[in-house]
């Protein structure tokens, strides 16, 4: 009863985010507490691979409760038994790439780990952290991927390719990616667009594609941002007095 208690509020929090509507932070929170508190209850019992799992439903609670550090503190100490069933391997690694962990998503997929899944999660992982000629190769790999039969590894390559995109300036932006991703998640291909934009140093087109989700918390923070970095402290000052307004956060008091 408190797994599916715990699970239902996660699912919840995940349409929530997934609509841009507003988390309960303090639930979702707890949640993962609670899923965290199980983990080390069947790890105690001898029940390796399912303590992972419930670990990593912990983190991923705590990712959408925006507890980033938690979640990777959580995710480090998972131990993985080997073997392990290629479905939750394949979870471990999905739930450490959210959480900008691609060392992770490395170690939790092993180097004979098959299906396009695997293979894209890698790709993306090796996107986010190896050398530059091993990230363009991985770039390639991921181009090709959004052409697969299957529409979920299209979209998390199409993801990948603008996660790379925004991390590093030497990684062209990608439209075809841009495309699949705005066709289910606009909001989100926006939101990549615009940091894209900052990272080129265009900090007036950042703000202009942003702009039109500044009715969201988290863009509108983002904004006053981006306002900051271009020197507009006008605009930050605007923009922090609505964030107060609306949350009350310590953060934007500070900024």
């Amino acid at each position: 009863v408190i797994e599916l208690g715990a699970t239902l509020e996660i699912a919840r929090a995940r349409r929530q985010t997934d609509d841009g509507t507003g988390v309960d932070v303090a639930l979702v929170a707890q949640a993962a507490r609670t899923f965290e508190e199980l983990s080390a209850r069947v790890g105690a019992q001898g029940r390796a691979e399912e303590s992972a799992l419930l670990r990593a439903r912990a983190a991923e609670g705590l990712l959408l409760a925006h507890e980033h550090t938690e979640a990777s503190r959580v995710l480090a100490a998972i131990q993985a038994p080997t073997p392990m069933a290629q479905d939750g391997a394949l979870y471990l690694a999905e739930i450490a790439g959210m959480a900008g962990r691609p060392d992770l998503v490395m170690n939790f997929l092993a180097e004979d780990s098959l299906g396009a899944e695997a293979r894209v999660l890698r790709a993306d992982a090796e996107a986010q952290t190896a050398p530059a000629e091993r990230r363009a190769a991985a770039i390639e790999a991921l181009k090709e991927m959004l052409c697969d039969d299957d529409p979920q590894v299209t979209r998390r390559a199409a993801f990948a390719l603008l996660s790379a995109a925004i991390e590093f300036e030497d990684v062209a932006w990608d439209e075809s990616a841009a495309s699949i991703v705005s066709s289910e998640k606009p909001d989100i291909e926006r939101a990549m667009r615009a940091e894209r934009a900052s990272l080129v140093g265009d900090l007036l087109e950042a703000q202009r594609i942003l702009l039109p989700l500044a009715g969201r918390t988290s863009a509108l923070r983002r904004l006053r941002d981006f306002a900051g970095l271009a020197g507009e402290w006008a605009k930050v000052k605007d923009r922090s007095r609505e964030l107060i307004r609306r949350d009350g956060d310590p953060r934007d008091r500070l900024a």
